[in-house]
């Protein structure tokens, strides 16, 4: 007769459990990024977790559609042509199933400054992976080097690196989520991936899978659209995360030359009016990275120190 008590306890606790997580509301992770921050990397990890639908850059057509109409040959036509066709994805989408979406910031601030709705659901967490702007600076022109050619191509150059965007989408972050915000420097993402997933898991109430920090090379072939419900056509999506599509784990990104007073150099840039105009866009971008830094709320930043 106890065994059979035992039985029923333990089925009834089990039902209990699953009744309970049956019954829990899905979640969103908001990842608000620079660009060339490791955020591609980041994203395949969410996608080999397999609890998450990933949505990389869905913001990326609604913003090119409103100040570069011309580019929308660049994005798939099933991703969303305004902002309210992203917010009725994002918001309707986690209704059945977790998600997880990244964004570059200058894509979505002025959207989320209109409209905060996303970032006051109690359901979203937002989350900030950051790398220092001189080697996004560098990272972006070694893959672009034409966004710098002409003074309009440079303003937007400066625009589309994303750290006076991360830092208006911090703010309002603090002001509208009700929950803490999570903030992840790339560069210790990419020394100590494991324990800063860690803790970017316990932050966000989401189980440490160890498994999900190694995947297959994407190949040549790698389905975006399907895996992460890419925005951007294969070849434009190919030309911005293919060293991410055929990665297998989190690497050591390229490390760009410092002096001895561990000022960057920009020498690895041959032409000198490209390497003036890049030292320009570093220190606009460096004065937003260090405004960011300063807004950063007390213990939202994961700590990799002993």
């Amino acid at each position: 007769m106890k065994k059979y008590l035992i039985l029923l306890l333990t089925c009834l606790s089990f039902n209990t459990v699953q009744a309970a997580s049956e019954e829990a509301p899905h979640k969103t992770i908001y990842l608000i990024t620079p660009s060339r921050s490791l955020s591609t990397v980041f994203t395949r990890m969410m996608s080999e977790r397999g609890d998450f639908d990933v949505y990389s850059e869905p913001a990326q057509r609604a913003f090119m559609n409103k100040y570069w109409p011309k580019s929308n040959s660049l994005f798939n036509e099933s991703s969303p042509v305004d902002f309210e066709a992203l917010k009725a994805l994002l918001m309707q989408g986690k209704e059945s199933r977790n998600i997880f979406a990244k964004e570059m910031g200058y894509a979505v601030k002025d959207f989320l400054r209109e409209d905060p709705s996303i970032l006051k659901d109690p359901n979203v967490h937002v989350a900030f992976l950051v790398r220092k702007p001189h080697s996004v600076t560098l990272s972006r022109y070694f893959r672009n080097k034409d966004l710098v050619s002409t003074i309009e191509q440079l303003d937007r150059t400066r625009l589309v690196m994303g750290f006076e965007g991360v830092y208006e989408v911090l703010k309002l972050a603090k002001q509208y989520s009700p929950n803490p915000v999570t903030i992840i420097l790339s560069e210790d993402l990419a020394d100590h991936p494991e324990q800063v997933l860690h803790q970017f898991c316990d932050r966000v109430g989401i189980p440490f899978l160890k498994e999900s920090l190694q995947w297959e090379d994407g190949g040549d072939n790698f389905q975006g659209a399907t895996a992460w419900h890419e925005a951007k056509t294969p070849e434009n999506m190919y030309h911005w995360h293919g060293h991410a599509i055929n990665s297998t784990g989190f690497g050591k990104p390229t490390e760009y030359e410092l002096d001895a007073k561990g000022v960057p150099t920009f020498g690895e840039v041959e032409d000198a009016g490209n390497r003036e105009r890049l030292r320009g866009v570093y220190l606009e971008n460096l004065f937003f990275y260090e405004k960011f830094l300063e807004e950063i709320p007390e213990g939202a930043l994961v700590s990799t120190s002993a």
